[in-house]
């Protein structure tokens, strides 16, 4: 059985985001938010191609440097699981665990490449804060000002299953379309 006692960097590909959620180029045309992306390269990789895309995690209040200490201490283990469970994947498009650790590797490399301050994760954005929320039944909106946005972006989340998306309304856009 694959066990981790701990959540592991582990990044994904534009390529692979893109047959996992089976995108089609009409997909990658909306805004999309990446929830839980971690040291993936969709962002960086989307966004190079003209794309918007808006990543979320938890590993994003670190440095560059501790993100990649952490892939270097939890890299091995994860292959090392995945080798032990081999059976237990489809090995389709990846063909092997040692293909999977490149690959998977490479991307965490780009993503790597690209945070910080002048990345795509984080370009010409200074500053971030939730700067307000409210709730109904079993949605709350979140209201996140990001500095190079001119309206708070808006993300609706579920209660129960705290699932994260864009809410479909803003309180913020419709104020100002009525000013």
């Amino acid at each position: 059985m694959f066990t981790l006692d701990q959540v592991v960097p582990w990044g994904r590909s534009f390529d692979e985001y893109q047959r996992m959620f089976a995108l089609t180029h009409a997909d990658l045309d909306l805004r999309i938010l990446g929830c839980g992306d971690g040291p993936a390269s969709f962002n960086a990789e989307a966004t190079r191609r003209g794309f918007t895309v808006v990543s979320l995690d938890p590993i994003y209040q670190w440095n560059g440097a501790q993100i990649q200490e952490r892939i270097a201490v939890t890299r091995d283990k994860v292959l090392e699981q995945t080798r032990n469970n081999a059976g237990d994947f489809v090995w389709d498009s990846i063909r092997s665990v040692e293909e999977l650790g490149q690959i998977r590797t490479a991307a965490m490399q780009q993503f790597l490449d690209d945070w910080g301050k002048d990345g795509y994760y984080t370009k010409d954005v200074s500053t971030a804060r939730v700067m307000d929320s409210n709730s109904r039944g079993p949605v709350v909106v979140v209201y996140v000002d990001i500095d190079k946005f001119k309206l708070p972006l808006a993300l609706r989340v579920d209660k129960e299953s705290l699932k994260l998306s864009y809410s479909p309304t803003n309180k913020y856009r419709a104020k100002a379309s009525r000013e």
